[in-house]
């Protein structure tokens, strides 16, 4: 299935905004707007191939006006906003999660991200955000260690299977096919205007909004390493994608809400 009819609204979503930018090629979308089709479906089981090309926020201050321009795989940072912190049900790590974001990545943001919905970019100054979002990875994908959960080798098409890691917090399971895991999130993807080559238009000014117009859903650290917490390479998250669910402007009615892990299985989309 190509399009969509019913929006969905999954919960648990990263504070992560992904431009709807193909980050195998910056002159096509991740999703058509106007269908919600996936413009790519070879995207599925991408990996970025160099530290240069991981996923990261793109700017840690986004204070000035106007925000840089959108790039493939490079975030904005939800505003707490629209992507509250939990308050509970966080998980023990060291270092602890003390900030808002911290915490948003880590645990499990209630609130729901519906389909064509606006949210509002966070515009601070945050100097900390890619230690932050290094040590959050690290405490969610139990890959401090170097011994996190990781994508099957061995399957390389949808769809795809995960191997426990030694850190996995389920005795017993290293080494073994699971068919879920921490490391796999929910990641919303935004609305950058008209479809052709870049450069694309910069969201509005602080304090910007952006609208979702699909999901792509991630495996943190799929070789199972820590996410690097210090140097240049800080904070660049090595992703695999597993799978994405366009919305499309014809979507209307009542949102499914889908779980932490996906945006409601039956509705994400990989090739026959």
């Amino acid at each position: 299935m190509n399009g969509t009819t019913i929006p969905v609204a999954p919960i648990c979503v990263k504070p992560w905004l992904l431009p709807n930018i193909d980050p195998t090629n910056a002159a096509n979308p991740i999703f058509d707007r106007a269908t919600g089709a996936i413009s790519n479906p070879t995207l599925l089981g991408w990996t970025p191939p160099t530290q240069n090309t991981r996923l990261r926020p793109r700017c840690t201050n986004c204070s000035v006006p106007p925000l840089p321009t959108p790039t493939s795989w490079r975030f904005y940072t939800g505003n707490p906003a629209s992507f509250p912190s939990p308050t509970q049900a966080l998980p023990t790590c060291a270092p602890a999660m003390t900030t808002s974001y911290e915490k948003s990545i880590a645990g499990c943001i209630e609130t729901p991200i519906a389909c064509n919905s606006v949210v509002t970019i966070d515009n601070s100054n945050y100097f900390n955000r890619n230690t932050e979002t290094a040590n959050a990875v690290n405490c969610l994908t139990h890959a401090n260690a170097n011994q996190g959960d990781q994508v099957d080798p061995m399957v390389t098409s949808p769809p795809f299977q995960f191997l426990a890691g030694n850190d996995n917090p389920i005795t017993g399971l290293a080494g073994s096919d699971v068919m879920v895991s921490d490391s796999l999130v929910t990641v919303p993807v935004y609305d950058v205007g008209p479809p052709g080559p870049p450069p694309y238009p910069s969201p509005p000014e602080p304090p910007g909004t952006v609208t979702i117009v699909g999901f792509v859903q991630l495996f943190l650290n799929p070789n199972g390493a820590a996410t690097p917490n210090f140097g240049m390479n800080s904070g660049r998250v090595s992703t695999t994608i597993i799978n994405m669910a366009g919305c499309g402007t014809g979507a209307s009615g009542q949102p499914i809400l889908g779980n932490g892990a996906s945006p409601v299985a039956v509705r994400l989309i990989s090739p026959p």
